[in-house]
């Protein structure tokens, strides 16, 4: 791959303004120069009300904003290839930058024991940057995947998160998120979106110096390309590790990534799942008094 160049510069502007103890409204500017596609203005406006119920702490946001996202030169000029794995992704030269509008509002509740957040959201895109699967290219045993440009499209959503913390340091919390994207142009979903994903994270204390981690992923199936012509299956993932904090700053981590061996076929184009199976892994860090970990 030849060298590739690429400069931009962005300035920034944002006025907090607290309309009461309990209201605050913020709106913020952003100019951004790129020395392909010039200039461009993007701005955002939002709001925040809290209020107390009991012991709970309630909170809502509301925001409207817009955005622009040129694309990098990885999506312009990059091959990515992992022909040994079965696929490729190229980069695209020719894309545009893209643009959005974005809508969202959010209300979250927390107490001592529980944090309960819903968002929900809708998106409308021009000139969107997505990789698609590129089937007049793809050959038997290798998939190619392409950057490219949808002219028009809308994404809109659900995010629930709701965690627990429970007796004895217990904490567990479980987020699910629901997706509906369209390209406009064609009517068809967008590539590589599934429309329900659900994550679990656990951390159970073993003792005051050790702490048992599970996590686990479900996601729904998705379709591959943009047309809409080779959908994905869903599948599901579970990790598991050990913490032990020692003496000095230490900790040690040892577990395992992927439990169930949920891995990607060779070659396979309508195969969304991981590429690395079952994983064990050991790890020693440390950290000096300061850090979070």
């Amino acid at each position: 791959m030849p060298e590739r160049t690429h400069d931009q510069h962005a300035l920034y502007g944002q006025d907090d303004f607290f309309i009461s103890d309990a209201a605050e409204w913020v709106n913020g500017i952003r100019i951004q120069h790129d020395d392909g596609f010039g200039f461009h203005p993007s701005g955002s406006s939002a709001l925040r009300y809290s209020w107390d119920t009991g012991p709970a702490r309630h909170t809502l946001r509301v925001s409207l904003g817009t955005g622009y996202r040129v694309p990098s030169i990885k999506e312009r000029h990059y091959a990515f290839d992992h022909s040994a794995l079965g696929y490729q992704v190229l980069g695209n030269p020719e894309l545009d930058p893209e643009t959005s509008l974005a809508l969202q509002a959010g209300w979250q509740r927390t107490t001592p024991a529980t944090d309960l957040r819903v968002q929900a959201y809708m998106h409308r895109l021009r000139d969107l940057i997505t990789t698609s699967l590129s089937t007049g290219e793809s050959q038997p045993g290798l998939s190619i995947f392409r950057y490219q440009n949808i002219e028009h499209a809308q994404v809109w959503g659900l995010d629930v998160t709701q965690r627990w913390r429970l007796a004895g340091g217990y904490d567990i919390e479980v987020a699910w998120s629901w997706l509906n994207s369209r390209n406009q142009e064609t009517g068809t979903p967008l590539p590589q979106r599934p429309r329900h994903t659900l994550n679990i994270l656990s951390s159970l204390p073993l003792h005051p110096f050790a702490r048992l981690l599970i996590s686990g992923r479900v996601q729904s199936s998705q379709w591959q390309d943009a047309d809409a012509t080779v959908r994905a299956g869903g599948w599901t993932t579970w990790d598991a590790h050990l913490e032990h904090d020692l003496p000095h700053g230490w900790t040690l981590r040892w577990g395992a990534r992927n439990l169930t061996d949920t891995q990607k076929r060779y070659g396979a184009e309508n195969d969304s799942r991981p590429e690395e199976g079952r994983t064990l892994f050991l790890s020693l860090t440390w950290h000096t008094p300061n850090d979070n970990h």
